[in-house]
């Protein structure tokens, strides 16, 4: 078996084949060529990282890296996303697995990424933190507007009525008492711009993008694990205010399109017109870790979830 690290454009069209063939395989899931090449490529550098498992001329294993430019503070950092980490059948020896991260996380190194982080499922999630000593830095929430709930559940379909009812309410208070206009500061942000001009290339590209003032947010409508949903993916203004208003207009303009209006990420505030579901009920759980990289430039302040500004745009899910 070989280890390597290569760009995505130094990929050729047979290696992207392999890539494709072998995450079909792992998660069950298809992806063409090219919503491959949109992830990859879409980056402030025009390429990702792609740690791979090479054994008798075929891609066995994979691990990506998606460099983004982060403030810490003041400082502008190079960090990078951990993405589509897999192995197929054959080759998934806990050996294997953390020799691809590791050499992948030597590259990083080596062209100044600070910070590597991820939002790992729960198969890796141990192997991550016990073998390679990913720290946590919390759980994202998942916040809701169930508009229709028996979309959800098909046996609570004559709940429909009250769910309905229960979200024009809070539509409704939302705008009424329209919250705080004060902008929270995050300790650990995105470049705001770079992600604007590359997140929403990535995958179909089917994002919808409204400008609000100088800032704007994001949402995707799509069926998600059977379930019509929207997904409010980022909000650049982060005051209360935003958010309620970013959910009004979603729930105005396409309330016939989705059953549930679904933000994934951490807010130091609830929004009045979603519902923030405890952790021990979510169906499923974002867990969220990261390793330093350089320690010269990055401390474990930034292991404190409450000083990341972070959700779905930060992620590969959508």
């Amino acid at each position: 078996m070989e280890f390597i690290v290569k760009r995505t454009t130094d990929l050729s069209k047979e290696e992207i084949g392999m890539f494709v063939e072998l995450f079909s395989e792992v998660f069950g899931k298809t992806r063409t060529d090219r919503e491959v090449i949109n992830e990859y490529t879409h980056t402030p550098f025009g390429y990702s990282f792609h740690g791979l498992i090479y054994d008798e001329g075929k891609i066995v294993g994979a691990h990506s890296l998606i460099p983004f430019h982060y403030y810490f503070g003041n400082e502008k950092c190079l960090f990078a996303v951990t993405a589509d980490t897999m192995t197929d059948k054959s080759h998934r020896e806990l050996y294997n697995i953390m020799q691809l991260v590791r050499t992948c996380e030597t590259a990083a190194k080596e062209v100044g990424i600070t910070m590597v982080f991820g939002f790992p499922n729960e198969n890796s999630y141990p192997v991550f933190k016990k073998g390679l000593k990913y720290k946590d830095i919390g759980d994202l929430y998942t916040y809701i507007l169930a508009y229709k709930i028996g979309g959800v559940k098909a046996s609570m379909k004559l709940f429909n009525i009250f769910s309905m009812f229960s979200s024009h309410f809070l539509i409704a208070l939302s705008r009424l008492l329209r919250g705080s206009l004060r902008k929270h500061d995050f300790l650990v942000k995105k470049d705001t711009l770079e992600f604007l001009n590359n997140r929403y290339l990535w995958f179909d590209q089917d994002y919808k993008v409204v400008k609000a003032g100088e800032d704007y947010f994001s949402y995707k409508i799509l069926v998600h694990e059977g379930v019509k949903s929207v997904f409010l993916i980022d909000c650049t203004d982060t005051s209360k205010r935003a958010f309620q208003e970013a959910i009004s207009y979603i729930f105005k303009h396409h309330r016939h399109e989705f059953d549930v209006l679904l933000y994934v990420g951490n807010l130091p505030f609830i929004p009045l017109n979603m519902i923030r579901i405890p952790h021990k009920y979510e169906p499923k759980h974002f867990h969220f870790h990261g390793k330093i990289l350089d320690k010269s430039r990055i401390n474990d302040c930034v292991f404190d979830l409450s000083n990341w500004n972070v959700n779905l745009s930060n992620y590969d899910l959508l």
